[in-house]
C-alpha cells in the first residue's frame, strides 16, 4: 500500500457534500463520449448536475461513469435515491426525495419510499465492479429497512447525538460550511449561513418551516448507517445547502422573480427548485427510450489507491482476479466482474478521459494521486484530470503556498514521466475565479483557500506522442532522493519546525510510494537506470537526515526487489546452510527473496485501546522486526479481524484467514501480515527475533502515549510464539475466496507501458541548474533523403520557430516539422544546433518559471487543441451550457445595485495590476483586455441596466473603426467558476463580411434605430495591442458555449485556431455562424445579423494565481478594523452597525470572531 495504515475503528461518516454541484464533462467538448472516474465520489450531486447540464445540449454522448468510494453507506445511499428518481419524478417523489438526501428527520412518507424503493431490479444503468460490493451494498440496504425497530421512536436519542456532535465541536462559536456555495455573492450572504447551520444541526432538518420540522418525526435511516456502525455519525462540518449554488437566490435572477432572497426561507425555495431541476433532467435521460442506454452508473466500494492499480493491472492484460486488497483493512482482493474483460459485448472502462479526484489529495497524498491516475488517463488532447486541495497558510503575512509545490516532485520532471502537466503552472489564465476564496480566508481566520487544479496531457497539441528522456544519472538520482526525503519530513529534524502548522503530522506516503514513483521514472527513462540506482543507494544509505531512515531500509529494499528496480536484499539460500532455524530445513524449492511475517494480535490489546478510547483518531500503524543489532520498520502492512489456519509443512505451509466480519466490532482477534526480506530470517534463530504491531507518528504520540509507553507498541512477541506468528512462502488466503479461481488474462494489453522505448519518436534531454530541472532540448531527425541533402548543404538555412509555450516548429528547404515539449519553455532563450552530417536538428530551451508565465499573443495564451474529425478544444477554459445558466434580471429592478460586481473583480485583478505598476512597463495588452471585459460587464448591468446592448470594439487612435460588434443580451451566473458571463454573440468585421451588400443594409438600419433610441450601442475602445488578443481570445469564447458540431471542412484545420490576428481576418470558423443564438434572437432590431453572428460566452479570463497575497492583505486590513471596533464595540454593548440590542441577542461575527451584530442586515450593511 502507497498509504500508511491508520488505526481506524471509527470515521467520519459524509453522506452529504460540502462543495456546491459541478459537472464533471465541462473540461471536455460536449460531443465527445464521456468516461469518467470519479475517486472519493461522495454524494450523487455532481452526477446530477451534469446529466442537467448535458441536458440543454443538442448532443447525444455517452456517459460512463465509475464511482469508488471508500465508504459503503455513500455509495449505498446515492444507488437507492438512482433508483428513486429513475422510477419517477413527480413533483411529491422529489420532495420526498429531497428530505431523504438532506435530513437527518423525515416525514412517515419519505420513510415509506425508502422502504418501498428497496429490493427492485436496475441493472440496465447500476453496475458492480466487483460482486464484494454488491454484497456489501445490500447489507446496508437491509438495514435501512429498520426491521425490528421503530423509526419515530428513534429520533428523541439520535436528536441527542445531534446536540452531543454540536456542542462539542462547534462550542458555541458560529460556523459556515455553505460560505463556499454563495460564490459571486459570498458579501450578501452574512451571517444567513451560519444561523442556518446551526438550525440544522438543532433540528435535523433543513427547512426553516415550522410545519415541516413538526412532519419531520422519523429518523432518515440512510444517515445513521455507516462502516463505523449504527449511529449517528456525519461529520460536524455537515451542511446540506453547502452542496447547492446560492447566488442565483442572492441575486435578481430571471428564472425567479422573488429573487434576491434576504431570508434562509427563500434562498431554501430557489435551491429545492435547483433540486427538482437536476432529478427531473436525470429521470428523463434515463428513461428517454433513444438515450437511456448510453448512461451507465457502475461502483466499487473500497480503497482508491488499490482500485486505480487493480484497474492498471486489468488494462494491462492482468487477470480479472487481481492482488491488489479491496480495502487497508481485511484481506479480500480486488475480483472484477465479468463486463472487464476486454472481450466482453460492452466491456467496461479501464481508462478514462475524465479523472476526478474530489480533495483526495489532501487525505492520501497529491504524490499518491498522481501515480496512480496517471496510467489510467487516455493520452488524448481531451483528457482531463481533477486535484482539489485546502491549502493553508499560518502566517498571516505570508501567501498561501500552492499545492503544487508541496508535491516533492519538480513539475517538468512530473510533465516527462506522468505525461500530465497542471493548468495552473503552464497557462496564464484561467475560467475559475478565486476571488471568493480569496474573500473568504481573508474574512475568515481559517487561513485556507480551496485550490482547484485540473491537469492536461503534457503537450495536448500531439496527445498519444510517446516520449523518452535522459539526462546525467548523479542529477536524476540527487532530485529523486530530494523527493524521498520530502515524503517523510515527520521522520527528521527539520519537520519538527512545522509542528502545529494545518496538517503537519498527517503521513501520506510509504516506501511503496517512492518506488512506485521509481518504477514510472524507469519507464520513461532511457539513460543508464543502474548507475541511477546506485546513486539513489548510495544516498539512501548514507543519509542521516532522517532520523529512522535506516530503520526502514529493510522495507525499501523489499520494495525495490518486488519492483524490479534494484537486487539490493542478501539471496537467503546462501544462509540456509548454516542457518540455525529448522523452519526452513523441510524447503526443497529454493527460499525465495522475501517471505511474509504474520503476526496475530490478542482481542484484549485491541480492546484495552478501543475501551479507552472513544474519539475518532488516527494514527499510523506499522510492524516491527527486532533483528539482533537491528530494529526494523515494515509500513506495507495488511490487518484484518478473525482467525488464522496454518496447514503443511516446509515450503508448502499456507495460511487461511477466516475474517470476523464484525471487525473492530466483534470478539476475535487481529490479524495481520507483511512481506519482509527473507535473509534475516533465515540467519538467525527466531529466537532472537522479534516482531510486534506499533503506532508511530504525532498523532499516536499526542493520543496513545501514556497507554502504550514511549515505543507506542501495541503487542510483540518472539518468532518463537508459534500461536501469534507465521512466517510463509506465499501471502494467507482468504477463506471466504477460495472458491476463486484466478481466471484467465482478461485480454491483450489495451495500452502499452507507459512510455515503451521501442515506440519513441522524439526523445527529451533534461538538464538541471542548481538541483532543479533547468532546460529541455529535443532532437528533430530528419529521414527524408532529399530533406537529408538539403540540411547537409552549409547554405540551407535552418529556422525555429515557436508556435506555442509547448511547441518548435522547425522549417528548412522542403522540410518542416513540429517539435513538442512537455513542459512550456521560454521562446526567448530557443538554441538551434544542426548537426549536418548526422543530419539532425536539435533545439533547447530554458524551462519556463512557473512564475513567470508571460505568453505573448502569437503563442497562444488561450491554448487549443485541434481534434481529429475537424474542430477546436478549448484548454484552459471550461465548457458552459448557457441555457442551463440563471440570468440576472433583464430589465434590472430599478433600485438594485450590484454591490458583488466591484469586490469581484477588482479582487482578481488587483495583484496583476499591482505587479504590472511595479515593473514601470506599460500595462500590459492582456491586462487591458481584462479592462475591457469587466467595463463591458459594468455597462451592461449598471449603465445598461441588464438590457440588450450591442457592444462595439474599436481601434480610434490608428484611425480604425468598429472591427468587431458584441451582442450582449444577458449577463449569467457561471456556477461553478463562480463568476459571471456574458451570453452574446460576435459580428467580427473581416474583409470578407464587409463586402457583403446584405452586412451594409443591416448595419444602416442598425445606425437608424441606434441614433432613434431603439438599439443600445457602446464603444469600447481598444488599442492595436489589445485588439490582437481580442482575435486570441474569441474563438475560446465561442468554442466553450458551442451547441453545434464542427464541420469537416472546418477552417480551423487549415488555418489554425484563431485564424489570424491581423485586422480584417476572422478569428473565428464559420461552423457556428447563425446557429443556436439563445436569448439574441428575442432582441427586435437584432434580426438582420443573425446569419453572420456566432454564440459566445464571454468571461474573465481570470489569472492561475491563487491570490494567496490578496487574502493575507485583506485579512491584515481587517484585523485592525476589528481590533479598533472591538474595543468601541466592547464600550457599548451594542450592534457594532446599529448600536441596538440583539434580535433575541448579540451574535458574533462568523468572519472575525469579535464583532456582534444583532442581524445579517447589519453585518452586510457593516
Amino acid at each position: 500500500m502507497a498509504h500508511p495504515t491508520l488505526w481506524l475503528p471509527k470515521s467520519f461518516f459524509y453522506p452529504i457534500g460540502n462543495t456546491p454541484a459541478t459537472s464533471l464533462t465541462e473540461y471536455i467538448p460536449p460531443d465527445v463520449d464521456a468516461k469518467v472516474l470519479v475517486l472519493g465520489c461522495g454524494d450523487f450531486r455532481n452526477t446530477l448536475y451534469t446529466i442537467f447540464s448535458d441536458s440543454k445540449l443538442p448532443f447525444e454522448r455517452s456517459l460512463d461513469f465509475t464511482f469508488c468510494d471508500v465508504e459503503p453507506a455513500v455509495l449505498a445511499r446515492n444507488i437507492l435515491i438512482y433508483t428513486l428518481l429513475y422510477d419517477r419524478a413527480d413533483e411529491e417523489t422529489i420532495r420526498k426525495v429531497w428530505k431523504i438526501y438532506v435530513d437527518v428527520f423525515i416525514d412517515k412518507e419519505s420513510f415509506d419510499l425508502i422502504r418501498g424503493a428497496l429490493g427492485c431490479p436496475y441493472g440496465t444503468f447500476v453496475k458492480f465492479c466487483t460482486e464484494d460490493t454488491m454484497v456489501t451494498l445490500r447489507q446496508y440496504w437491509g438495514r435501512y429497512l429498520f426491521k425490528d425497530r421503530d423509526a419515530a421512536a428513534a429520533k428523541p436519542a439520535v436528536l441527542k447525538d445531534l446536540k452531543a456532535v454540536y456542542d462539542k465541536r462547534v462550542s458555541g462559536g458560529y460556523v459556515d460550511p455553505s460560505q463556499r456555495a454563495s460564490g459571486i455573492m459570498i458579501l450578501e450572504y452574512g451571517l444567513l449561513g451560519a444561523e442556518h447551520f446551526k438550525h440544522y444541526w438543532k433540528h435535523g432538518v433543513t427547512d426553516v418551516d415550522h410545519s415541516e420540522m413538526n412532519r419531520a418525526t422519523h429518523v432518515n435511516t440512510t444517515l445513521l448507517y455507516s462502516s463505523s456502525g449504527d449511529a449517528l455519525n456525519i461529520h460536524y462540518g455537515t451542511h446540506p445547502i453547502s452542496c447547492f449554488h446560492l447566488a442565483p437566490a442572492l441575486a435578481p435572477t430571471q428564472e425567479h422573480l422573488s429573487t434576491p432572497a434576504k431570508s434562509m426561507p427563500g434562498i431554501i425555495a430557489i435551491i429545492k427548485s435547483q433540486f427538482a431541476g437536476w432529478c427531473s433532467a436525470f429521470h428523463h435521460r434515463m428513461t428517454d427510450p433513444h438515450l437511456k442506454a448510453n448512461v451507465k452508473l457502475r461502483f466499487f466500494a473500497g480503497n482508491a489507491i488499490t482500485f486505480c492499480k487493480a484497474l492498471r493491472a486489468v488494462l494491462r492484460g492482468g487477470p480479472l482476479r487481481t492482488t491488489e486488497y479491496t480495502n487497508s483493512w481485511g484481506c479480500s482482493t480486488i475480483f472484477f466482474a465479468e463486463n472487464y474483460l476486454h472481450k466482453s459485448a460492452q466491456p467496461a472502462p479501464l481508462s478514462f478521459n475524465v479523472i476526478e479526484t474530489s480533495n483526495l489529495a489532501d487525505h492520501i497524498g497529491f504524490l499518491n494521486i498522481l501515480l496512480i491516475t496517471s496510467p489510467l488517463l487516455e493520452q488524448t488532447p481531451t483528457s482531463v484530470l481533477f486535484t482539489h486541495c485546502l491549502v493553508g497558510s499560518k502566517d498571516v503575512s505570508r501567501q498561501h503556498l500552492s499545492a503544487l509545490e508541496q508535491i516533492g516532485v519538480d513539475l517538468p520532471l512530473i510533465s516527462l514521466v506522468f505525461g500530465l502537466s497542471p493548468e495552473r503552472a503552464t497557462s496564464m489564465f484561467t475560467s475559475q475565479s478565486m476571488a471568493q476564496e480569496a474573500m473568504a480566508s481573508g474574512l475568515t481566520q481559517s487561513f485556507q483557500l480551496f485550490e482547484f487544479n485540473l491537469w492536461r496531457t503534457s503537450a495536448p497539441a500531439a496527445a498519444g506522442l510517446a516520449q523518452t528522456f535522459t539526462c546525467q544519472p548523479a542529477d536524476l538520482a540527487r532530485t529523486l532522493f530530494k523527493t524521498y526525503l520530502s515524503l517523510f519530513p515527520d521522520e527528521g529534524l527539520a519537520g519538527f519546525k512545522d509542528m502545529g502548522k494545518p496538517g503537519y503530522g498527517l503521513r501520506h506516503h510509504t516506501r511503496d510510494s517512492f518506488i512506485y514513483l521509481l518504477s514510472l521514472v524507469k519507464d520513461s527513462f532511457s539513460g543508464d537506470w543502474n548507475v541511477v540506482m546506485d546513486c539513489i543507494m548510495l544516498l539512501v544509505e548514507s543519509d542521516r537526515t532522517l532520523l529512522v531512515g535506516l530503520q526502514n531500509y529493510q522495507d525499501l529494499c523489499r520494495g525495490l526487489h518486488l519492483a524490479d528496480l534494484r537486487k539490493v536484499m542478501p539471496d537467503p539460500n546462501e544462509f540456509a546452510v548454516h542457518t540455525p532455524n529448522k523452519h526452513f530445513e523441510n524447503w526443497a524449492e529454493p527460499i525465495p527473496s522475501f517471505v511474509y511475517v504474520g503476526l496475530v494480535v490478542p482481542r484484549v490489546k485491541i480492546q484495552q485501546l478501543l475501551d479507552e478510547f472513544k474519539e475518532i483518531v488516527t494514527p499510523c500503524l506499522q510492524c516491527e522486526l527486532l533483528c539482533p543489532g537491528a530494529q526494523n520498520f515494515f509500513t506495507s502492512i495488511q490487518p484484518t479481524f478473525g482467525t488464522i489456519e496454518v496447514s503443511g509443512e516446509g515450503a508448502q505451509k499456507t495460511a487461511i484467514i477466516h475474517e470476523d466480519l464484525a471487525g473492530w466490532w466483534g470478539r476475535s482477534d487481529m490479524v495481520v501480515y507483511f512481506p519482509a526480506p527473507a535473509w534475516m530470517f533465515v540467519k538467525w534463530a527466531f529466537k532472537n527475533l522479534e516482531v510486534g504491531l506499533f503506532m508511530f507518528g504525532i498523532s499516536a504520540r499526542d493520543h496513545f502515549l501514556k497507554t502504550l509507553g514511549l515505543q507506542l507498541c501495541i503487542f510483540s512477541t518472539l518468532l518463537t510464539d508459534q500461536s501469534h506468528t507465521f512466517v510463509l512462502r506465499d501471502r494467507p488466503r482468504l477463506a471466504s475466496q477460495m472458491a476463486l479461481q484466478n481466471e484467465a488474462s482478461a485480454g491483450p494489453p489495451l495500452l502499452s507501458s507507459p512510455s515503451p522505448a521501442e515506440h519513441i519518436p522524439q526523445q527529451v534531454t533534461l538538464k538541471f541548474g542548481e538541483s532543479r530541472p533547468s532546460s529541455l532540448t529535443i532532437q528533430c531527425l530528419v529521414e527524408d533523403p532529399t530533406a537529408k541533402a538539403n540540411l547537409a548543404d552549409k547554405s540551407t538555412k535552418v529556422e525555429a520557430k515557436s508556435i506555442t509555450v509547448t511547441s518548435v516548429e522547425v522549417s528548412f528547404k522542403a522540410f518542416k516539422s513540429t517539435l513538442h515539449f512537455p513542459y512550456p519553455i521560454d521562446h526567448t532563450t530557443l538554441v538551434t544546433r544542426i548537426a549536418r552530417k548526422s543530419s539532425y536538428v536539435e533545439i533547447e530551451g530554458r524551462i519556463l518559471s512557473q512564475r513567470a508565465v508571460d505568453i505573448p499573443v502569437e503563442l497562444k495564451p488561450f491554448p487549443v487543441a485541434l481534434l481529429d474529425g475537424g474542430g477546436i478544444h478549448a484548454l484552459s477554459m471550461h465548457y458552459l451550457a448557457l441555457d442551463a445558466l440563471p440570468s440576472f434580471r433583464s430589465p434590472l429592478p430599478p433600485k438594485y445595485e450590484h454591490k458583488w460586481m466591484q469586490p469581484h473583480f477588482s479582487f482578481s485583478l488587483t495583484e496583476e495590476k499591482e505587479k504590472a505598476k511595479l515593473s514601470s512597463k506599460p500595462q500590459p495588452p492582456s491586462l487591458e483586455l481584462k479592462d475591457s471585459l469587466f467595463n463591458i460587464f459594468s455597462r451592461f448591468l449598471d449603465t445598461n441596466k441588464g438590457n440588450p446592448t450591442m457592444f462595439h470594439l474599436s481601434q480610434p487612435a490608428d484611425g480604425v473603426g468598429t472591427y468587431a460588434i458584441l451582442f450582449v443580451s444577458r449577463v449569467k451566473i457561471d456556477l461553478t467558476a463562480h463568476t459571471v458571463v456574458a451570453d452574446a454573440c460576435v459580428l467580427p468585421f473581416s474583409y470578407d463580411t464587409c463586402s457583403l451588400a446584405a452586412m451594409h443594409v443591416a448595419i444602416r438600419k442598425m445606425e437608424s434605430d441606434i441614433r432613434a433610441g431603439r438599439l443600445r450601442s457602446i464603444s469600447v475602445q481598444t488599442p492595436e495591442e489589445e485588439r490582437a488578443w481580442w482575435m486570441a481570445y474569441l474563438p475560446t469564447a465561442v468554442e466553450r458555449c458551442r451547441a453545434w458540431k464542427h464541420k469537416v471542412d472546418c477552417k480551423y484545420i487549415t488555418e489554425g485556431a484563431p485564424r489570424g490576428l491581423e485586422l480584417g481576418k476572422d478569428p473565428i470558423c464559420e461552423c457556428g455562424r447563425g446557429k443556436n443564438l439563445g436569448p439574441f434572437s428575442e432582441v427586435k432590431g437584432w434580426e438582420p445579423f443573425a446569419p453572420y453572428v456566432t454564440r459566445l460566452a464571454l468571461g474573465m479570463p481570470f489569472s492561475t494565481s491563487l491570490l494567496g497575497g490578496m487574502a493575507s492583505k485583506l485579512r491584515s486590513s481587517l484585523d485592525e478594523k476589528r481590533d479598533t471596533k472591538t474595543v468601541s464595540a466592547v464600550d457599548r454593548e451594542g450592534c457594532a452597525a446599529c448600536g441596538g440590542p440583539g434580535k433575541p441577542k448579540l451574535l458574533f461575527c462568523s468572519r472575525c470572531k469579535g464583532i456582534q451584530y444583532c442581524s445579517s442586515v447589519c453585518q452586510r450593511a457593516d
